[in-house]
């Protein structure tokens, strides 16, 4: 069975016919991220009505810029406050593609810290997003020492690739590999053992919106790339994704 470690289960129209031809595809877990309130609340609902989904509860950087600190700080109370039925503290992270200035860029650092913070004292994994900001991120992340990391679609640089695995980090991998060569070239330099599957659904890959189903497209082509079978890839990667969101 595969696992979705990474996609956004909240924005689709129909969730429930997407989540049956997840389970069609051999698709076991769906971990659905959450980007703000009104997603951690579907994102909850969901984990209820659906037995393989969980939920990941976080704000997006980019969704921070449109937010003032007090609406946040809402926010992040009832991250808190429902922590015991998240998998996971994500999507958060630093997207400098939509913070320009200098102020922006620390206003999403500032939260980084706290969301990381929030995490550890509760001893759950991050679900980390890094648009154009993998330094500033691994820089964070080494700084505070979180113990259970997924980098998210992090597949732009082999120095940043290096520093995650040296750092025992997990990397997922998704749709982009099936058409863009640089990012299955880059996939080469993650070995399964540190490697997870995710979709991003439903954001879109060649001119289609990715569904959960498609983790099996990505197994393959991972599989490909490393020269085994997508049953030991499938086997692999969900023990990673046992052992990433284990709360043990």
């Amino acid at each position: 069975m595969f696992v979705d470690a990474h996609c956004h289960l909240d924005w689709f129209r129909n969730p429930s016919a997407v989540v049956s031809a997840a389970e069609m595809a051999g698709v076991g877990r769906i971990v659905s991220n959450s980007t703000d309130l009104k997603s951690m609340r579907i994102n909850l609902y969901l984990a209820k009505e659906f037995e393989i989904v969980s939920a990941a509860g976080g704000i997006h950087p980019k969704d921070m810029l449109f937010m003032d600190e007090k609406e946040i700080e809402k926010e992040i109370e009832f991250l808190k406050k429902n922590l015991d039925s998240f998998v996971a503290v994500g999507e958060v992270g630093l997207d400098y593609k939509h913070a320009k200035t200098k102020g922006q860029k620390e206003f999403q650092e500032k939260y980084l810290r706290e969301f990381i913070s929030i995490a550890m004292e509760n001893k759950k994994p991050l679900i980390v997003h890094s648009r154009y900001s993998d330094e500033a991120v691994l820089k964070i992340l080494e700084t505070n020492s979180p113990e259970k990391v997924l980098m998210h679609w992090f597949n732009n640089k082999k120095e940043s690739i290096k520093t995650a695995l040296d750092s025992g980090y997990f990397i997922s991998v998704g749709p982009i590999i099936l058409s863009d060569k640089k990012s299955a070239e880059l996939t080469k330099q993650i070995p399964p053992e540190s490697l997870l599957l995710e979709t991003d659904a439903p954001v879109e890959f060649g001119g289609k919106a990715a569904e959960p189903s498609w983790i099996s497209k990505v197994a393959e082509k991972v599989a490909e790339i490393h020269g085994i079978s997508t049953g030991e890839i499938g086997e692999i990667t969900s023990k990673n994704a046992l052992e990433l969101f284990s709360q043990e």
